[in-house]
């Protein structure tokens, strides 16, 4: 992701564009997931953002 770029939020029953304005680097270590349970489209909600898995 980069700064200008469009998430879809989850809110209210609907699918509402938000822009990425800034990205802060805190430095500290987060654990990511492949969820390999997504079948097609490897897309799905986390947190009420709209995600996408990486092809490994």
């Amino acid at each position: 992701m980069r700064v200008g770029d469009t998430l879809l939020v989850y809110e209210k029953g609907e699918l509402v564009p938000v822009t990425i304005m800034k990205i802060v680097d805190t430095g500290e270590w987060v654990e990511m997931y492949n969820v390999e349970s997504v079948e097609r489209y490897h897309s799905f909600f986390a947190n009420n953002i709209l995600v996408h898995n990486k092809r490994l």
